[in-house]
């Protein structure tokens, strides 16, 4: 924080650090929520993080892979691709004064977890040797962003007016940029609200709105 007379220079962080971990399972637990045509992508299993995206392991070319090395792919190579619930979470802000003018600036992001892209997997349509679309590794994407959240602008312009208090000229802007190596629309991407069996899943999502 920087004041003086005429310049007020406020800066303002937060944090917050996630490790979780089921300790109990109840039934259907372990399977996680069905999307689309019965994809399941998620799993609550003993010890794993809530949530724990779950399916095949597969080369470039998307082929599933046989990881108990029994000769033939089955369920029982379904594995852990990933955790959906970010790690870290962060932001950053400072507000500027300045004679009338002032600067409002907010930074925020996450990192440390995985997007099942389901929209990519249910286009594609690889099925697995039972004939059903699973999720694999190669629709696992890091969800690690950082967003240009809020940049808002004004100028408290000079007035003699006797009858008129004040005028001041506001420009606000909101999610104007993100940078994320996720392909999808969204890496803050939640598709079925708050639900323990269903985070991190991008299926039918939208883009964050931007707004000016």
């Amino acid at each position: 924080c920087l004041n003086t007379s005429e310049l007020d220079w406020r800066i303002s962080a937060g944090g917050a650090y996630n490790v979780n971990q089921v300790v109990s399972v109840g039934k259907g637990d372990f399977s996680g929520r069905a999307v689309g045509r019965d994809i399941f992508c998620t799993c609550n299993s003993l010890g794993l993080p809530v949530s724990s995206l779950y399916g095949y392991r597969s080369d470039k070319d998307g082929n599933y892979l046989d990881v108990t090395g029994e000769g033939v792919v089955s369920e029982a190579d379904k594995t852990i691709l990933g955790n959906a619930i970010p790690k870290y979470t962060a932001y950053i802000g400072t507000v500027l004064k300045w004679k009338g003018l002032m600067l409002d600036v907010r930074l925020d992001g996450a990192a440390g977890f995985q997007i099942a892209n389901i929209n990519n997997l249910v286009k594609d349509g690889k099925t697995d040797t039972s004939g059903k679309i699973a999720l694999s590794s190669r629709y696992v994407e890091d969800g690690d962003f950082l967003r240009l959240g809020v940049v808002a602008v004004s100028w408290s312009i000079p007035n003699k007016i006797k009858w008129l208090s004040d005028v001041t000229l506001n420009l606000c802007a909101k999610n104007l940029l993100t940078v994320s190596k996720y392909s999808g629309w969204n890496p803050d991407v939640n598709s079925f609200g708050i639900n323990a069996l269903s985070s991190g899943l991008d299926y039918g999502s939208y883009p964050a709105q931007k707004s000016v």
